[in-house]
C-alpha cells in the first residue's frame, strides 16, 4: 500500500521508511528467528497456526464466519480475502477502478494505475484476473469471471458504492429469474 508521506524524523523520512530500515538491521533480524523457532515449538501455537491454515482454505473448524460460509457454497476461484483487505480492495475499486456489467448479466471489475505495485496488490489479494499494460504507464487489473467479479463485488460492496450497484442488480436480475 502506499506511503502515507508523513515526515516524522529530522532527517525527513517516513514512517514506513523507518520500520524498514529497522526491520534490515542483522540484530532485529536475529531475533525475529529466535522468536519464530520459540512459537514454533510452543504445541498451543502450532495448532492455533494449523486452524488458521484450514480455516484460509475455507474449511470449517468452528463458528463460521461470512468468509467460510462463502468459501463453502463457491464455486470460484478467488482466494477468500479478510475485511481489511476487503475494505482496500473496495477503496481502490471507488477511487481508481470500476465495477460495472456487461449485457445485462456479466459483472467486471476494474480497476486502472500508474503504479504496477497497486495492481499486484489487488492480484495477491484476489488471486485472480488479468493484468494488462495499457498505452503509456497504464496498468489494468481485471477480472471478468461472474463466480469472480460477483465475489469481489459482494465482499467489497460496504465499501464501494460501484459494487453496490452490481450487487444490488445481479440480486435484482437473479431473483426475477427466479419467479419466472
Amino acid at each position: 500500500m502506499p506511503d502515507s508521506g508523513w515526515v516524522v524524523s529530522k532527517d525527513g523520512k517516513t514512517r514506513s521508511q523507518i520500520a524498514k530500515e529497522r526491520e534490515a538491521r542483522p540484530e532485529i533480524k536475529a531475533l525475529r528467528r529466535v522468536e519464530m523457532a520459540k512459537r514454533m515449538a510452543d504445541p498451543v501455537y502450532k495448532e492455533k497456526l494449523r486452524q488458521a491454515l484450514m480455516s484460509r482454505k475455507g474449511v470449517a473448524l468452528g463458528p463460521m464466519s461470512f468468509s467460510h460460509r462463502m468459501a463453502l457454497r463457491a464455486p470460484f476461484s478467488t482466494r477468500i480475502f479478510s475485511e481489511i483487505e476487503a475494505s482496500w480492495l473496495g477503496a481502490f475499486i471507488e477511487a481508481d477502478g470500476s465495477a460495472f456489467i456487461r449485457h445485462g448479466i456479466h459483472p467486471i471489475v476494474v480497476v486502472t494505475q500508474n503504479e504496477v505495485e497497486i495492481i499486484s496488490t489487488c492480484l495477491r489479494i484476489t488471486q485472480t484476473g488479468s493484468v494488462q499494460l495499457g498505452k503509456g504507464d497504464c496498468w489494468y487489473w481485471t477480472v471478468a469471471a461472474y463466480e469472480n467479479a460477483l465475489y469481489i463485488a459482494q465482499r467489497c460492496a460496504p465499501y464501494s458504492m460501484k459494487c453496490q450497484h452490481i450487487a444490488a442488480e445481479l440480486t435484482r436480475t437473479k431473483d426475477a429469474q427466479l419467479r419466472g
